[in-house]
């Protein structure tokens, strides 16, 4: 936002048809970027989400409390515990590691019942005919397990779930805020154009504006996509006009004018590229005053 308000200032003196247009520009830009978020500066391939992305996290992380919170409530702990005997052991092995299964038989009352195990690699010095620990629920014997069961630790999910929700709610505060801005720079910037005639070399002048400020924020984000949907130049064009596109591997300093090096430029009025209009270069930098190129005097280039 920063960035945004810098570039637009530095058109506040230009006639009001250009400084309303670069607002929109930087407007839509800001909005842009707010939707889609950035790519990760650390790997250049993952995303960090825009708002939306933003949202989902918030929404992901009340879910993941929530289910927190009634885990303990619908899982049912087993009460008894008795020896069987291990009646098969499948093992498997893959690259690293071989991980085994059992299944054992066991008497519950009157009656046999079978438990099977999932594979792990603590299971692999059971042998068949041997016995081993069998955990079930007096109430239901087939709601058994090999073994203790393991339980989900309740705080631990709700504490990652708070941290998810925190993080994106930030981060959507964040987004909300670049957006904000954005809109309110995209509408004022409206009203003004559209109150006001344009001018010769407005054009130029707005396009490279956008580029600059396309080029910043490029710069951290080269292409991005809302759910691999779609494209951040895209959205761009979309939303400013137009269609520049620039990429931080191609991205070179706009020239704004046709002259020679800015160290050997003397004080003068100079040809913009688009051969329509003139710019004051004070003899150490180009200025943001232009003037339509008169017809009976020629233009120095």
């Amino acid at each position: 936002m920063n960035d945004a308000k810098s570039m637009v200032s530095k058109y506040q003196s230009a006639n009001p048809y250009t400084y309303g247009r670069i607002q929109q520009v930087v407007g839509g830009v800001l909005i842009a970027d707010g939707l889609v978020g950035l790519e990760n500066p650390l790997d250049g391939k993952r995303t960090r989400p825009g708002i939306l992305g933003s949202l989902a996290g918030i929404f992901i992380g009340i879910a993941v409390i929530g289910i927190g919170i009634i885990a303990p409530l619908i899982s049912t702990k087993t009460d008894a515990v008795t020896k069987g005997i291990v009646t098969s052991v499948e093992e498997r092995q893959n690259d690293q590691s071989k991980s085994c299964r059992i299944t054992a038989k066991f008497d519950a009352g009157s009656k046999s019942y079978s438990a099977q195990s999932s594979y792990s690699t603590d299971l692999c010095h059971y042998a068949q005919g041997g016995a081993a620990d069998i955990y079930y629920l007096s109430s239901n014997p087939t709601d058994n397990s090999v073994g203790p069961k393991p339980e989900l630790n309740p705080f631990l999910i709700i504490g990652a779930g708070l941290v998810l929700f925190f993080i994106s709610l930030v981060r959507a505060i964040i987004r909300g805020l670049s957006l904000f801005f954005g809109i309110k720079l995209w509408t004022n910037g409206r009203k003004l154009a559209k109150g006001n005639p344009p001018t010769s070399g407005d054009e130029g002048i707005i396009s490279e504006a956008k580029q600059q400020f396309t080029a910043l924020v490029s710069g951290r984000s080269k292409q991005s996509g809302l759910f691999g949907l779609f494209n951040r130049n895209q959205l761009l064009q979309g939303i400013t006009g137009g269609t520049n596109t620039v990429t931080p591997s191609t991205t070179t300093a706009v020239q704004p004018v046709v002259a020679p090096p800015v160290s050997t430029v003397q004080p003068g009025w100079y040809a913009t590229q688009d051969g329509k209009s003139l710019r004051w270069h004070d003899g150490t930098q180009w200025t943001d005053n232009v003037r339509p190129i008169e017809d009976n005097k020629p233009p120095i280039v």
